[in-house]
């Protein structure tokens, strides 16, 4: 659970630093600091999808409990992800020859909105994700059962 709040952490930090001075100021670094925020993106969903596979509902097979329970963090991670290297991709583009130029297209301001909504989303559902998955009924068989009998 440290782990996940960790990553979380991490990646506030780096859509933090991402517009400062210091970075722009060479386009070699920006991108580092990109490649390192995707990096650790990804290393929480693996966190995440390890969690889900160790929870006895995904060992008796029953992947579609867990999806039904898990959907909204699985597509706003999914989304997260996306609209992320989207704006990086964007941002390297336009500052790749003048990093300090104040370039700031329509296309830029609306991913820069819609990359940080989708990161409230992802924070809030991988962040319950982590504590429903804390739930000691997910590695328990007979409450697998009795789900399974009695609907979702």
């Amino acid at each position: 659970l440290l782990m996940k709040h960790v990553f979380i952490f991490i990646d506030i930090v780096f859509n933090s630093i991402s517009d400062k001075v210091i970075v722009r100021k060479n386009p070699t670094i920006l991108f580092v600091v990109f490649i390192v925020q995707d990096a650790f993106l990804l290393l929480a969903v693996t966190c995440l999808c390890f969690s889900l596979f160790r929870t006895n509902v995904f060992k008796a097979g029953f992947v579609e409990l867990l999806l039904y329970r898990f959907k909204g963090t699985i597509v706003f991670a999914a989304l997260y992800i996306v609209f992320t290297v989207a704006l990086q991709t964007f941002l390297l583009l336009l500052r790749w020859e003048q990093p300090m130029d104040h370039n700031w297209p329509s296309l830029l301001s609306a991913l820069y909105v819609i990359q940080r909504f989708f990161a409230l989303l992802f924070y809030y559902f991988y962040k319950r994700s982590s504590l429903r998955l804390s739930d000691h009924r997910f590695y328990d068989e007979e409450w697998v059962k009795h789900t399974l009998t009695h609907g979702h």
